[in-house]
């Protein structure tokens, strides 16, 4: 007697979280969002470090705070649209829930055309 086991179906689920932080320009390298170095009215995403594709987008307010909601766990790269690029080498971690975590400050530098 052969016994089989039952057929599943797999499905993929997908947990989602949000995450905030800042956006500035660290004019005087201390690491902290000085007077002025905010960086208002900037659309960033977040690019996934294994698909590659954007899956989050959000703009920043006038302070440079963002706020990303329902994005996939998971590792991303911040992609800075407009005239700016990020000045450090560092990934967003979104963890699911109860855990809300925020990526803290993004620098950015002028881009160079």
């Amino acid at each position: 007697m052969i016994a089989l086991a039952p057929h599943h179906k797999k499905t993929r689920v997908t947990k989602t979280a949000s995450t905030y932080g800042t956006i500035f320009h660290d004019k005087n390298d201390n690491y902290g969002v000085d007077e002025g170095e905010a960086v208002g009215k900037t659309r960033v995403g977040l690019r996934d470090v294994i698909t590659g594709r954007v899956t989050a987008y959000a703009t920043s307010d006038a302070a440079g705070r963002l706020d990303f909601t329902n994005v996939p766990v998971g590792r991303y790269a911040p992609q800075v649209f407009g005239p700016w690029t990020p000045r450090d080498d560092w990934h967003i971690e979104v963890a699911a829930e109860p855990y809300l975590v925020p990526f803290g400050s993004l620098r950015v530098v002028p881009r160079h055309s």
